[in-house]
C-alpha cells in the first residue's frame, strides 16, 4: 500500500479544549467559523491531538502519526480579523507527558522537524485578540514529497499578448489535453498545469504566490471548465482579487479537500457550452474531456470588450 505523505485536518468537533464560554461556533461544509470578541489573549481556542483517552476525552484522535527526525511542513489555511490575531503552537511530548519541544507559528506555514524524543503531539490555536476566525484546514506534509510534487506545478508564460490589454486570463488545465484552438483567441492567456495532485494545499499557495506577481500589472480572470478546475479557480480566487469564470459543475469531495469556501468575495461568472453537453457530462463525468466547455466563454468580454 502506498504510504500517505500529506494529511488534511479540519476542525469538525467540540473537544474539552475548545473554548466555548461566550463563543459563537459554526461548522460548515468546508470551514469552521469562530467568534468571541471578549475572549482573553493567550487562551487556547481549540486543540487537536495525536493521542486521546476516549474515556476521558470522549473524542477520537485527529492528528496523524509522524516519523521522528523527519521534517514536515505545517500549513494553516485560515482567515482572521484583525490580521495576525491568532497564532498556532505545536507541542511535542514524551511518553510520560512532559514537553520535549514546541514550535510557535505566526502566519500560515512553518517547516518543523519532529524531535527524537517525541511520543505524541498536539496542535493548538491560540487567541491574540481575534474578533472573527474562519478556519479551513491544517495540512501536514512530508517536505521531501512536497518538494517533488511542487516541481510539477507550472504557471506557463503568457501567450497571445495584447500590449494594450489590462486583463490576464488564467486557465487551470485539467489532466486531459487542452486543444490550442480553444484558447487561441484569448488575449494575455496564462495556463496553469500540474496542479491536480494530492499536495493541493501547498499547490494552491504556490500558484497564488505566482499569480500575485501577475496581479500587480493585470486584472486577473481565473477560468475553470470542469468540476476539478472549477474548484481550483474558487480555491485560488479566495486569496486573490480576480473574476472567476466557471461552469456550473461543483464537486463536494473536492471542495472539502481543496478547502474551497462556499462563496468567495470576488465576482463569479457562470458559463457553459450548451445544456446537452452539460447534462451528458453530469452522467459520464471524468470519461469526457471537459475542455469543450471553453467554447461557451464570451471571448469578447473576456478580452476587455462589451459582452457579445
Amino acid at each position: 500500500m502506498k504510504e500517505k505523505h500529506q494529511f488534511n485536518i479540519r476542525w469538525t468537533q467540540i473537544t474539552p479544549e475548545t473554548f466555548m464560554y461566550g463563543s459563537i461556533l459554526r461548522f460548515k461544509a468546508t470551514e469552521t467559523l469562530f467568534e468571541n470578541e471578549l475572549m482573553p489573549s493567550g487562551i487556547v481556542i481549540h486543540e487537536w491531538k495525536m493521542m486521546t483517552n476516549f474515556e476521558d476525552d470522549k473524542v477520537m484522535p485527529t492528528l496523524p502519526i509522524l516519523q521522528r527526525n523527519q521534517t514536515y511542513r505545517f500549513h494553516f489555511d485560515y482567515h482572521v480579523q484583525p490580521v495576525d490575531s491568532v497564532y498556532f503552537k505545536v507541542i511535542f511530548k514524551r511518553r510520560n507527558g512532559t514537553v520535549c519541544d514546541y514550535q510557535m507559528i505566526k502566519g500560515h506555514d512553518k517547516d518543523i522537524t519532529v524531535p527524537d524524543e517525541m511520543y505524541s503531539y498536539v496542535v493548538q490555536i491560540i487567541n491574540a485578540a481575534s474578533q472573527h476566525l474562519t478556519f479551513r484546514q491544517l495540512t501536514i506534509e512530508d517536505v521531501r514529497e512536497q518538494s517533488k510534487a511542487m516541481a510539477d506545478v507550472h504557471v506557463h508564460d503568457m501567450c497571445h499578448i495584447d500590449p494594450d490589454a489590462t486583463q490576464a486570463t488564467v486557465i487551470f488545465v485539467e489532466e486531459t489535453d487542452l486543444a490550442h484552438e480553444l484558447i487561441q483567441e484569448i488575449d494575455n492567456c496564462v495556463c496553469v498545469t500540474g496542479w491536480d495532485q494530492p499536495h493541493i494545499g501547498h499547490v494552491i499557495a504556490k500558484v497564488t504566490a505566482s499569480l500575485q506577481t501577475l496581479a500587480k500589472d493585470y486584472t486577473l480572470q481565473l477560468v475553470g471548465y470542469g468540476s476539478r478546475s472549477n474548484e481550483m479557480a474558487y480555491a485560488v480566487g479566495a486569496h486573490l482579487p480576480a473574476t472567476l469564470y466557471v461552469t456550473p459543475q461543483r464537486d463536494t469531495k473536492l471542495r472539502q479537500r481543496y478547502g474551497t469556501p462556499e462563496q468567495v468575495d470576488v465576482p463569479v461568472v457562470t458559463y457553459q457550452y450548451d445544456e446537452a453537453s452539460t447534462a451528458i457530462s453530469h452522467w459520464l463525468g471524468p470519461t469526457l474531456n471537459q475542455s469543450h466547455q471553453l467554447k461557451g466563454l464570451d471571448i469578447q468580454k473576456l478580452n476587455g470588450g462589451n459582452s457579445a
